[in-house]
């Protein structure tokens, strides 16, 4: 019986399969269909949470294996339990020590025309 197989096949079995590691297109399809579930569930729990990050909302998904619902109340219990960072940043960024005001007065100043330049295209 297995005679009558291999005289309908195009290989013989000494021959090495080229396609062995190839994906077949079920599973190039389980793959993109997954994908495109996984980009729109954080799609989605970015637009409901829009102060975490993506890293976090992506970590919350995969902690509730991509259940936006069960992601949204644990993103929400986490940030009204975490408080929020500065404005300036953590590690103190613009607007220490009284640098505003000096931005603040070179702000009212016209910029120098200087001969020559492209300035006067581009205003």
């Amino acid at each position: 019986m297995s005679n009558v197989v291999e005289g309908f096949s195009r290989h013989t079995q000494a021959d090495v399969d080229a396609r062995a590691g190839a994906k077949s297109m079920v599973e190039l399809h389980a793959e993109a269909q997954k994908n495109a579930m996984q980009e729109g569930c954080l799609g989605a729990l970015r637009r409901a949470v829009p102060l975490a990050s993506a890293e976090t909302c992506l970590v919350a998904l995969q902690a509730t294996e991509w259940d936006v619902d069960a992601a949204y109340h644990q993103l929400k219990s986490f940030m009204t339990t975490q408080p929020l960072p500065p404005p300036g940043g953590a590690l103190g960024g613009a607007g220490d020590g009284g640098a505003g005001k000096a931005r603040d007065k070179k702000k009212g100043k016209k910029a120098k025309k200087v001969k020559g330049s492209l300035a006067r295209y581009y205003p």
